[in-house]
């Protein structure tokens, strides 16, 4: 039963998305206020695992940012809570199958710096709970080769998460502008031991992912309340493994490392010229190790 990897690559989301948005935000404040900021989204996608998960959630996060300017210098910063669900179906090459339902709630805090020559520099960090229930088929007493059983089990355990990232945006032109970006992502999910309905007692080793993504996006910004933009990246996980024991005897092993591939497509807009609200809607394409689709609204509030 050991499932979480999925979880342990992707939970609570990437805080990239959430400093840009943050900044954003702030940047079209007076600089002594803190401005709100929100973001929700769901997605399909299938994790390759050495088996495969099939994954279906939503999150959603609130926070509030402030900057501050100095020497051509724009600090931006501020808290965020976040909550998300999901529920998923996994498949192991030796037969197993189970499904169940994951959901997480915690918070943190972000920060974005920003050049006047268009150098950026960002990261957050967040921590929180994610408690998971599973049902599926098992082999008794963890042998491949016995028979199957029914059983199920809830678990609860903390995570940590960060990341860290660094980009240029350059000016193509008035209404054009091309950002390079890397970023680094790393999470933990701590180990837990559960009781299975059948009164085994299984331990679950503490998953562990780490990312790094490559990208570009060209955005253009097509008059004062819209902007349209779009985006591909590189990514690739170098570990995500996730074990689980039973007496001793380990269950088969799923794995998140390889590499992935990403298209975004992306619309940016405000109601009027002078609205305090800025709407981003963003759809993603993955293809790879992960395979799916994404999809996210996020909105900046500043008067």
């Amino acid at each position: 039963p050991a499932d979480s990897t999925s979880q342990g690559s992707s939970q609570g989301g990437d805080g990239d998305r959430l400093a840009q948005t943050a900044s954003g935000a702030a940047d079209r404040a007076h600089y002594t206020l803190y401005v709100p900021f929100a973001a929700t989204g769901g997605n399909s996608m299938r994790y390759h695992t050495g088996s495969y998960v099939d994954s279906h959630g939503w999150n959603a996060t609130l926070g509030f940012a402030r900057a501050f300017r100095r020497n051509g210098r724009t600090l931006t910063f501020g808290p965020l809570i976040e909550h998300g669900r999901s529920r998923y179906d996994s498949y192991l090459d030796d037969g197993t199958h189970g499904h169940g339902k994951t959901r997480y709630t915690g918070g943190g805090l972000l920060a974005r710096e920003e050049l006047a020559n268009g150098v950026y520099y960002e990261g957050s960090l967040r921590a929180g709970t994610i408690h998971s229930d599973y049902s599926g088929a098992l082999h008794a007493g963890g042998d491949s080769t016995a028979s199957l059983l029914n059983a199920s089990y809830d678990s609860d355990s903390t995570y940590f998460a960060l990341h860290l990232g660094a980009g240029k945006v350059t000016k193509l032109t008035p209404a054009n502008s091309l950002d390079v970006y890397g970023k680094y992502f790393f999470s933990h999910e701590a180990s837990d031991s559960v009781k299975l309905s059948t009164g085994e007692t299984y331990h679950f080793d503490a998953v562990t992912s780490q990312r790094l993504r490559l990208g570009a996006r060209f955005t253009h910004e097509v008059n004062r309340q819209n902007a349209f933009y779009v985006g591909t990246a590189l990514e690739y996980e170098f570990s995500a493994e996730s074990r689980a024991t039973y007496k001793g005897l380990s269950t088969p092993s799923p794995s998140m490392r390889g590499m992935s591939a990403m298209l975004e497509l992306g619309w940016r807009m405000k109601p009027n010229a002078h609205s305090p609200l800025t709407i981003d809607l963003n759809a993603g394409a993955w293809a790879g190790k992960q395979q799916g689709y994404t999809l996210s609204a996020q909105f900046q509030w500043a008067w």
